[in-house]
């Protein structure tokens, strides 16, 4: 009789990445760009991939979505490009039927732009990806998920500056309103200002 013995060597489960070019997203402001990236660390090709990546919600509304245009890029080098063609204002974005080479990776980016802050100021989202986001012929999961943060941001910014640190009582004085707007549009805007009551304050009467 004859033994033969066998051994088989676990392949490695793929990576996910992800990436904002910036951690801060103004409303109305320029477009950050997304990164996507699908690592492959085997020793065999990772064919027919597909990854989705669906923007985080604030408020029951997408924080970001894609810009326009989008500039889309794929770069899969040694393997094969997916299908990858978010349209502006998208929420979702898909890559699909892709090859990542052996010991290679797959790089997507693409355009995106706020889309609200939820009625503040500036609000933070935690864009995540699922590692059962990346599917494969293989039937390998990714080795863990992949998450981003950005902070959507009103453009309106206001500062407000008194001419003098210290008043007398009864003495008068001056202060200055500054408006910015941090995004490319005009704004059209409202403001009020209330007094300040000193009245019962024992330090400054």
């Amino acid at each position: 009789s004859a033994i033969q013995t066998i051994f088989i060597s676990a392949t490695p489960l793929p990576t996910l990445e992800k990436s904002f070019s910036a951690t801060d997203a103004v409303l109305g402001g320029a477009p950050i760009t997304l990164t996507l990236k699908v690592n492959n660390p085997a020793s065999a090709p990772l064919p027919n991939f597909a990854l989705t990546d669906s923007f985080p919600l604030l408020g029951g509304v997408a924080a970001i979505k894609v810009a326009n245009p989008p500039n889309a890029t794929v770069s899969c080098p040694g393997g094969t490009a997916p299908t990858f063609a978010p349209a502006a204002g998208d929420i979702v974005v898909t890559a699909t039927g892709g090859t990542v080479a052996a010991n290679s990776s797959c790089t997507l980016t693409v355009q995106v732009e706020a889309n609200t802050s939820n009625g503040k100021y500036l609000d933070f989202a935690a864009n995540v990806i699922p590692a059962a986001n990346l599917t494969n012929d293989l039937g390998l999961v990714s080795a863990a998920g992949a998450s981003a943060n950005v902070t959507v941001k009103s453009p309106l910014r206001v500062g407000k500056v008194f001419a003098h640190a210290t008043l007398s009582s009864g003495q008068s004085d001056f202060f200055t309103l500054t408006l910015w707007n941090d995004g490319n549009a005009p704004l059209t805007v409202s403001f009020t200002d209330s007094p300040m009551d000193a009245e019962g304050n024992g330090v400054y009467g």
